[in-house]
């Protein structure tokens, strides 16, 4: 746990924020993701939230994190979020991405400024 949140991590996940090196374009996947796991876990995040921010480790990049509303009375969802996220990474079309990106009327720029500059 940092700071109240479990951090989120998985392989596919990882590669990804590897890979890019632009803060606004790996929050818009981790939207995407946030959204989709909604979606696809809908009652099993009774209680949670997942969100976008700013981890340090070797350098601060954003990142997804669970936050339980009642900490004390949580089950590990861990192992589940990150499953499914692996699962979306490889299973889902880039257009269903490109779909979001475009319906979407978020400034990623000054959302990858605040979280960045502001912290969590």
């Amino acid at each position: 746990m940092s700071d109240g949140y479990q951090l989120i991590a998985t392989g596919k996940l990882d590669i990804v924020l590897r890979a890019f090196k632009s803060g606004e374009f790996l929050l818009a996947i981790c939207h995407w993701i946030i959204q989709q796991l909604y979606v696809e876990l809908n009652v099993q995040l009774a209680g949670v939230k997942i969100e976008v921010i700013k981890i340090e480790y070797i350098g601060a990049y954003p990142g997804l994190a669970i936050r339980y509303e009642n900490p004390t009375e949580r089950t590990n969802l861990g192992p589940l979020v990150e499953a499914t996220i692996d699962r979306l990474l490889e299973e889902r079309p880039l257009d269903e991405f490109i779909t979001f990106l475009g319906a979407s009327s978020t400034d990623w720029l000054a959302l990858d400024t605040r979280i960045m500059t502001e912290g969590n």
